[in-house]
């Protein structure tokens, strides 16, 4: 990750709102509905739906698993092969409780460049700039200049490039 990105979510982390930070790896335009891998600690590369990353931020603004996470996501499929829904066989709907529940604390991904082991668990994944998303009560700007300004509680979905599809 680059200092531009650490810095930037520092600032989040430190801000005292309720966050998540999701680092989807490279986005794609397929439909959502592929099995997700979470999973922390800046270990992962892959693709994603921009639709299932939308999703899990929708789903991450209420969920107490989420608040105070970051993460990365990835799907199962290899980049090589492209994901398809059959309309007569759509896939069910996913509950993302159950990868958030699984996500520690204090996980950034800065622990592997400064030399500690981090236990690996589930992640998730997007593409190559930072994304911020404002919903209701949220208000995250960020713009060249590193400024960050912050109300109520947001999400920063952080997206990284030029490393294996990150």
């Amino acid at each position: 990750m680059s200092n531009y990105h650490d810095n930037g979510e520092d600032l989040i982390r430190e801000s005292g709102i309720p966050y998540s930070i999701v680092r989807p790896c490279a986005l794609t335009e397929e439909p959502a509905g592929a099995d997700l891998i979470f999973d922390q600690g800046d270990n992962i590369t892959g693709k994603i739906s921009r639709e299932e990353v939308a999703r899990i931020c929708v789903a991450a603004l209420s969920s107490p698993y989420a608040c105070g996470k970051t993460f990365e996501v990835k799907s199962t499929v290899p980049f090589n092969e492209p994901y398809v829904v059959d309309p007569e066989n759509p896939p069910p709907e996913k509950d993302y409780d159950e990868y958030f529940k699984n996500l520690k604390e204090g996980v950034t991904g800065k622990e592997a460049s400064e030399g500690s082991p981090v236990p690996v668990t589930v992640m998730v994944v997007i593409d190559d700039n930072d994304l911020i998303i404002d919903l209701a009560d949220v208000d995250l700007n960020i713009n060249d200049n590193e400024k960050y300004e912050t109300k109520q509680q947001g999400i920063c979905v952080n997206t990284q490039g030029g490393r294996g599809g990150r």
